[in-house]
């Protein structure tokens, strides 16, 4: 392997920013042969791992270079701004369905308030009619009007009992 003409193709391409860089080529012992490059006395960014010529095994290449954080930046900018972007989707897909359940949830607390209040206004008076029948029963000068009173008071009960029921419901649905 020729580090020479390695290294001038990695001047040449054009999709590589000229940073400090150097190869170094070693043995099967890895033992350091050569090296070229112009990193000099700079701390190196990056260092690869020993990458076999061959297949053998018995020549290893690595290279060393100074990229700064920039560059890197620069290359992952649109990986970066694509996430942005699929974050901030996310997050307004979440701000949505929370809005929509808290506006449902409104809405059913609203509904369950009129059933209750409706099954409310439905059964008071009622109660009262049961009394006033019970009042009139016990006043009531012959049979026949007793007897007419304690079926319409049987039918009232019923009507209390089925409005329980529609209120016994309306609990379960919550």
């Amino acid at each position: 392997l020729n580090l020479n003409t390695l290294d001038s193709l990695w001047r040449a391409s054009d999709s590589i920013v000229r940073h400090p860089h150097q190869f170094f080529l070693y043995d099967k012992d890895t033992v350091m042969i050569s090296s070229v490059g112009d990193l000099e006395s700079h701390t190196p960014d990056y260092v690869s791992q020993l990458h076999p010529i061959g297949t053998k095994g018995l020549q290893y290449l690595q290279i060393k270079a100074d990229i700064p954080m920039s560059h890197f930046l620069r290359h992952q900018l649109w990986t970066l701004a694509l996430s942005a972007c699929m974050m901030l989707l996310v997050l307004l897909c979440l701000f949505f369905q929370l809005t929509a359940i808290r506006r449902k949830e409104a809405l059913l607390r609203k509904r369950e308030m009129t059933i209750n209040g409706t099954i409310h206004d439905l059964k008071s008076p009622l109660n009262s009619v049961i009394t006033m029948m019970g009042w009139l029963k016990q006043t009531a000068p012959d049979k026949e009007t007793k007897e007419m009173l304690e079926t319409s008071k049987a039918g009232v009960r019923r009507l209390i009992s089925n409005i329980e029921a529609l209120l016994m419901t309306a609990r379960m649905d919550r």
